[in-house]
């Protein structure tokens, strides 16, 4: 070992320097690999079996190369019968012999199972790898997709260096090549069940619409805001005391009750829909029927892209039980386009049991659905149809014209007998072929979205001061405040108040079509706010009153 020191000028040839003098000053401050520059020495496609290596600068084995033009390589012919893999390396040769560096070809053996040509890897003489081409047989072009460049790799890596900073922006290309490639072949790599997972899993990204999964509202059916005196019901409406947003649809078949029972299965407990016979009906041939239903706003449905090239599939899935075996159908109707439904059914064989359900309905790329805040989609649980809606024998799967002689092909009776019953919970609609654990929200955040449709304040519970301003011209009462969350549309709006501390003369309500007369609305999807017809109480002051009853609806 010595101290050595430069460059220094000649006096006499006192100080000389050859090459290994200057590469050991520049092996010193870069280390060896890719020096960012030009093209990097990625190689590309050209044209048959030529490849091109593009411009670029490599430090290695404290020597250079500069490749200052796009260097054109050319493969040998490809094997009839089998592959091989051929290797664009950088060749650093610092023999005495040879002294230069230069990028060849190292060809590989084509075999059934090919591998890697090996590399030339000595002390002073050494293959760093381009790019690695799988060239198939009988192959007559080499494509980007062949080619799987390792410049930035641990074989092939970045010089790097004080003041240097190593770019990969040029390897992009093969990058994304690479990974479409992989995405398109993965189902051949993986079994039917993975793949439908993976994809299951990718469609749960890009297809859940707003923040929720399920496109139906209340699926547990934990948010009853309509308090009141369970009554059997014999035309179609919101059931008193039944769970928001769930209406019964009924005509000229018997009657039924709605009631909302809770009960353990599968190890959790869950409030149910259940819908039980109060007076027994044949539908016979007629247009009558019975059915559980929830309207859908458009806009809410409006990642199924309905009417486009890119609609989407539909999957329901619940749990049910009933004392009634048979056959029950599910109904999806286009209420934009009202002539357009689909229908299907599930079999349920042994009675008092509970059954989980599952099912898909097809994307209809014919009819669009509006994307407003009006009804686009209606969904229809039968339980009891006349023949009107089952007489043609064949039940409509497919998106089509609404044929109503194939609407509810099977439907058992479940009106045949009183006591007769169907519950549903955990109803859930989504987007794509796949149905997913039910997505379970807190209530505060469950009756958020139900006030959308419907607000109510029927108890002593939920009562809630206002304050009610007295003006003396003209004279009239006024007050307003806000809805907790704006709705789906103006509501209708029945309430009443009573002032503190004053004899009920000067009470008001509006609980009537009769009493309404005496107020001037002007409500809106943001506030409540109205004027009564006449006075009470002293001019000119606020009076703090007890909402003590109000409905507002806003449902479809």
């Amino acid at each position: 070992m010595s101290v050595s020191s430069g460059f220094f000028n000649s006096e006499l040839a006192d100080r000389l320097y050859d090459a290994t003098d200057f590469n050991k000053l520049v092996g010193s401050i870069l280390v060896e690999g890719i020096i960012p520059f030009g093209g990097n020495l990625l190689v590309e496609e050209n044209a048959g079996l030529t490849v091109n290596v593009q411009t670029g600068r490599a430090w290695f084995l404290d020597s250079w190369i500069n490749n200052d033009a796009i260097l054109p390589v050319t493969l040998d012919t490809a094997d009839a019968a089998y592959n091989r893999y051929d290797i664009i390396a950088l060749d650093f040769d610092i023999r005495q012999v040879t002294r230069a560096n230069t990028i060849v070809v190292v060809k590989g053996n084509p075999a059934a199972s090919p591998v890697l040509p090996t590399l030339i890897d000595t002390d002073d003489h050494k293959q760093y790898p381009l790019a690695v081409i799988t060239v198939p047989a009988a192959a007559t072009d080499i494509y980007q997709s062949n080619i799987e460049n390792k410049v930035g790799t641990e074989d092939c890596p970045f010089a790097s260096g004080i003041l240097q900073q190593a770019s990969v922006e040029g390897l992009l290309s093969q990058w994304y090549t690479q990974f479409n490639d992989w995405f398109s072949s993965l189902q051949d790599e993986l079994d039917t069940n993975q793949a439908a997972n993976l994809q299951s899993q990718i469609d749960a990204i890009t297809d859940q619409p707003f923040p929720y999964r399920n496109l139906l509202i209340n699926g547990r059916m934990q948010i009853r805001q309509r308090v009141g005196t369970q009554a059997p019901m014999i035309e179609s409406g919101y059931p008193p005391n039944g769970p928001d947003r769930w209406r019964i649809n009924i005509s000229g078949n018997g009657g039924v009750l709605v009631d909302t029972p809770t009960r353990e299965d599968y190890g959790i407990y869950r409030r149910w829909i259940r819908v039980l016979v109060d007076t027994a009906s044949d539908p016979g041939t007629g247009p009558y029927y019975t059915s559980l239903q929830q309207k859908i706003e458009g806009e809410v449905v409006s990642n199924a892209y309905f009417g486009t090239p890119y609609a989407k599939e539909l999957t329901l899935s619940f749990l049910f039980r009933s004392n009634v075996t048979g056959r029950y159908i599910v109904e999806l109707n286009n209420v934009t386009h009202g002539s357009a439904n689909v229908s299907a059914y599930f079999d349920y064989n042994v009675s008092e049991t509970t059954q989980k359900v599952v099912l898909t309905f097809p994307k209809d790329t014919v009819n669009a659905i509006s994307s407003g805040g009006g009804e686009g989609l209606r969904l229809n649980m039968w339980l009891s149809a006349g023949e009107w809606f089952t007489s043609s024998g064949t039940l409509s799967e497919s998106w089509a014209v609404m044929q109503t002689t194939s609407r509810a092909v099977g439907q058992v009776n479940l009106m045949a007998a009183v006591d007769n019953y169907a519950m549903y919970t955990d109803l859930q609609l989504e987007l794509g072929g796949t149905a997913h654990e039910y997505e379970r929200l807190l209530y505060a955040e469950e009756l958020r979205r139900c006030q959308r449709y419907y607000q109510a304040i029927l108890s002593s519970e939920d009562i809630r001061w206002i304050d009610v301003y007295v003006n003396g011209s003209p004279s009239k009462d006024f007050c307003h405040f806000d809805w907790p969350v704006v709705m789906r549309a103006v509501p209708l709006v029945y309430f009443g108040w009573v002032q503190n501390g004053v004899g009920s003369g000067w009470n008001f309500y509006c609980t009537s079509d009769t009493t309404r007369s005496q107020i001037t609305e002007q409500h809106s999807t943001r506030q409540f706010s109205y004027r009564s017809t006449a006075a009470n109480g002293s001019t000119g002051y606020t009076y703090q009153c007890e909402l003590t009853y109000l409905t507002a609806s806003a449902d479809l």
